[in-house]
């Protein structure tokens, strides 16, 4: 993967400083992160407390389509995040996993929002019901990517085996780039189990049948521990 970087400059006006609230977690993707340290900079001076933080990122307050914890583990010391960038398909997915608002500001239109926060709701529901009848589910399919970086199939395995100690039916689908025509072939599903990039989640009215994340049931899993 080449990095393509922003090469300008990104100047915050004072009243869009003045909007956001005193403590601050910054966050933005790789294409921006040259220009943290200044952003950085420009906040403190105007008495903000800013963080960044990083898990498995490359650098610190960088987000990833399938990876939000540049922040989600410093988010009780702080009142909001500020997403620098465009778009929402990066920080919606922060806005899974915080408590707090996220402030967008994007630096071409140069305009501050808060994320609305009944887009995430909606995301938050699905999943609480789709968990739910995961569990009454007799037949599962499991899917599994063959894609490099999101290649689970041993895990999958593991999760086939664990299931079938419940007495359930589980299957695994192996592909390389998911067709989502495909799973309409297998009518018997009643639930499908992501184990690939969990951001396919975003395109579950794409599945006629409820669809999880791996990760999403392995926080409830039938021995307390993630597979």
């Amino acid at each position: 993967m080449v990095e393509g970087r922003y090469k300008g400059n990104i100047t915050l006006d004072k009243a869009v400083i003045a909007r956001l609230p005193k403590r601050i977690v910054l966050t933005t993707t790789v294409q921006f992160i040259d220009q943290m340290p200044s952003i950085k900079v420009q906040l403190e001076a105007a008495g903000k407390t800013v963080e960044t933080d990083k898990k498995r990122q490359a650098y610190h307050g960088q987000l990833l389509g399938c990876d939000s914890t540049a922040g989600e583990f410093i988010q009780n010391e702080v009142d909001a995040f500020l997403y620098v960038g465009t778009g929402l398909f990066h920080p919606i997915n922060l806005g899974m996993n915080v408590a707090q608002d996220v402030y967008l500001y994007d630096p071409f239109t140069k305009k501050l929002e808060i994320m609305d926060k009944s887009i995430v709701k909606k995301l938050q529901l699905k999943r609480q019901a789709f968990i739910k009848k995961f569990y009454t589910a007799k037949n599962i399919g499991i899917l599994v990517s063959m894609k490099s970086g999101q290649g689970n199939f041993e895990k999958g395995m593991k999760l086939k085996k664990e299931l079938e100690k419940q007495d359930k039916h589980a299957y695994l689908f192996v592909f390389e780039t998911l067709d989502f025509s495909q799973p309409e072939n297998f009518p018997f599903i009643e639930c499908w189990v992501n184990t690939a990039c969990p951001r396919i989640f975003d395109d579950y009215e794409k599945f006629s049948k409820p669809l999880v994340n791996m990760d999403d049931i392995s926080e409830h899993s039938f021995h307390k521990k993630r597979f």
